[in-house]
């Protein structure tokens, strides 16, 4: 809580909405020297995130990603933050993304599919002219 005091004996001054002009002598002391104690609260919020990769160590190129996957937040049209998630499991033929409102926790968005099925999404779109 803000307050203005005397800096000589410690008498609390009212609030008051606007700055006085001229500065009144403390009706306890005299002084016209003030302190003004002021405090400001702060919050924080840290999210992580993860990523990961499992690979066949026998088989070289693309193929060896077994699934790959992450989990993040980020900022959406949709709502201020989204924890996404998205799984792709190749070796089970598996594809599975979901889209969550962090603070209410309302599904935004989710698909889980055949991965073979998942097609035209991203690079894969078809191009209209």
């Amino acid at each position: 809580m803000d307050q203005v005091l005397c800096s000589k004996c410690g008498f609390e001054f009212p609030m008051n909405q606007h700055n006085e002009p001229v500065r009144t002598p403390c009706p306890k002391c005299g002084a016209t020297a003030r302190t003004i104690e002021a405090s400001i609260h702060e919050s924080v919020r840290l999210y992580d995130g993860l990523c990961y990769q499992i690979k066949d160590p026998k088989k070289t190129g693309k193929s060896k990603i077994k699934s790959e996957g992450f989990t993040k937040y980020a900022k959406s049209q949709k709502a201020p933050l989204v924890k996404h998630s998205r799984n792709i499991d190749r070796e089970n033929n598996r594809y599975s993304e979901s889209v969550v409102d962090a603070e209410t926790g309302g599904v935004i968005h989710s698909c889980d599919e055949p991965l073979k099925k998942h097609t035209g999404h991203g690079s894969a779109k078809k191009k209209t002219t």
